[in-house]
């Protein structure tokens, strides 16, 4: 979804050279087809980056170890020790929110200083900090049986 921003208001740009009459009269000095085929062009770039940033997106929690993965061209893996992480941050956008996902953002006093988990459902999400750091979000947890 963050893909298409730039493609929507780029398509709004072109239609309104288009649509409303210039000075300049941007209509005479391109052909009517030009602004449809760049919009089309842009919402077909977007796409498959949108697809290629979707298609890295993961995260996985092992015993000792919390991995991460992000980039679009520049694919970027990071393997943080779970005894390294000193907070969690949880942010929804609400277009995350209407689909049930969450960014975490696991704080750590080493490297960058935060390791970032995109588009991670929101009961997975919940799964890996508990697992990470078991303590800190025990009392807020709802055992399956209540």
């Amino acid at each position: 979804m963050r893909a298409q921003f730039t493609t929507a208001g780029l398509a709004m740009l072109l239609v309104a050279l288009t649509v409303l009459d210039r000075p300049w009269e941007f209509r005479d000095l391109v052909p009517g087809w030009v602004p449809l085929a760049l919009v089309l062009g842009c919402v077909a770039v977007a796409a498959a980056c949108a697809e290629a940033s979707y298609a890295h997106l993961g995260n996985a929690l092992t015993e000792r170890h919390l991995v991460a993965g992000s980039g679009i061209t520049a694919r970027n893996r990071t393997v943080l020790e779970t005894d390294g992480i000193i907070g969690w941050v949880a942010r929804q956008s609400l277009f995350q929110r209407r689909a049930g996902l969450v960014t975490l953002i696991a704080t750590t006093a080493a490297g960058n200083e935060r390791v970032v988990l995109r588009d991670v459902p929101h009961d997975r999400a919940m799964a890996l900090v508990h697992g990470c750091t078991p303590a800190p979000l025990a009392p807020f947890l709802v055992a399956a049986h209540d």
